[in-house]
């Protein structure tokens, strides 16, 4: 299983690659440049993240929203976290949590059945088939007596899923300590997070997740979009092409934006698929947007087709539609990447 791990504090995010082990090049960056579709108050002191089957939860407060890993898009929320999550009623929980993790069943990690949630030295196990809880403590649910300054107080729980999710890494200020699943025990005691957590510049992290690179935005997004321009998130600092296409004798006007600065303009007409523009870019922090207009004209609607191929090449489709022959693209750029 190839996956990343992101790790949030305060408005920032950092992206992990798990598989080679550090931080990937460009981070950390704003969560509101490559987590756009999140609501603008989650775009800021998240107080946890869980990853239960396709989907992520987000806490902050008293609310949490619900994030389509598939579609990169939220689907519920925000809304009261007892909404959601039921079982919560009259444990305190429900105004808000310290820390919170999907907790993989050893013996069948097909789906998450379980997940945790702390707050102070309290842990709850919630069960999602039924919305059940059983309370204890973090210090037993852990193992972690001996270490009495985790007991109490998260930041964050994550479960790294590679190597098969074994692990849970309790965080609390600039520390952490590692739990085995498989073996109910402490394995790495108090350290530094910089020490294993290669590149990684936070001394605290507040959020966490680890996601499967193979399932996040692996579904075809299409669709409208007014004004003229269609904003994407890219990887950062990844390489891109573009291609561009008129199919009128009205001249179209071709607008690349990179982290909204202005990076390329193309011009030009043609009544057969001709090809008005060639390029490459650096997509920066990955925040790219596409502007078509007929020049002369307002900008109007664009269609779009966003599609992600196996875990990590993107085919993007951007067309404006004839105002004289509807449903005859006027404009058409496609853009791919990574490129060699």
């Amino acid at each position: 299983m190839a996956t990343s791990t992101y790790f949030f504090n305060n408005n920032e995010n950092i992206k992990y690659n798990d598989v080679l082990d550090r931080m990937v090049e460009g981070f950390p960056i704003r969560t509101s440049i490559n987590w756009q579709s999140l609501p603008l108050d989650f775009q800021s002191d998240i107080d946890d993240i869980i990853n239960a089957n396709d989907y992520l939860y987000f806490f902050k407060k008293d609310k949490y929203i619900k994030f389509s890993l598939i579609h990169e898009e939220v689907v519920a929320g925000p809304a009261p976290i007892i909404d959601g999550w039921p079982g919560l009623a009259g444990t305190g929980f429900e105004a808000g949590i310290d820390a919170a993790a999907e907790w993989p069943d050893v013996n069948d990690r097909s789906s998450i059945k379980t997940v945790l949630f702390t707050k102070g030295a309290i842990c709850i196990v919630y069960n999602l088939d039924d919305n059940t809880i059983t309370k204890t403590d973090i210090a037993t649910q852990f193992s972690a007596a001996k270490y009495p300054e985790f007991c109490s107080n998260l930041d964050t729980i994550h479960v790294w899923k590679t190597i098969n999710a074994s692990f849970a890494y309790l965080f609390k200020g600039n520390y952490y300590i590692r739990y085995n699943l498989n073996n109910n025990i402490i394995d790495r005691s108090k350290l530094v997070i910089n020490r294993y957590w290669h590149g990684v510049t936070f001394t605290q992290i507040q959020a966490s997740v680890s996601v499967d690179n193979d399932v996040m935005g692996s579904c075809c997004q299409c669709g409208e979009v007014e004004n003229g321009q269609y904003n994407f998130q890219l990887s950062p600092n990844a390489k891109f092409g573009l291609i561009a296409y008129a199919n009128s004798m009205e001249p179209q006007i071709v607008s690349v934006y990179v982290d909204d600065k202005l990076v390329d303009v193309f011009r030009g007409e043609g009544d057969g698929n001709t090809v008005i523009g060639i390029g490459t870019y650096q997509s920066g922090a990955g925040n790219i947007g596409i502007h078509l207009q007929q020049e002369g004209s307002v900008a109007g609607r664009l269609n779009f087709s966003n599609n992600r191929l196996e875990s990590k090449a993107r085919s993007i489709t951007v067309s404006t539609e004839s105002y004289m022959y509807n449903g005859v693209p006027d404009c058409t750029v496609i853009i791919n990447t990574p490129l060699s």
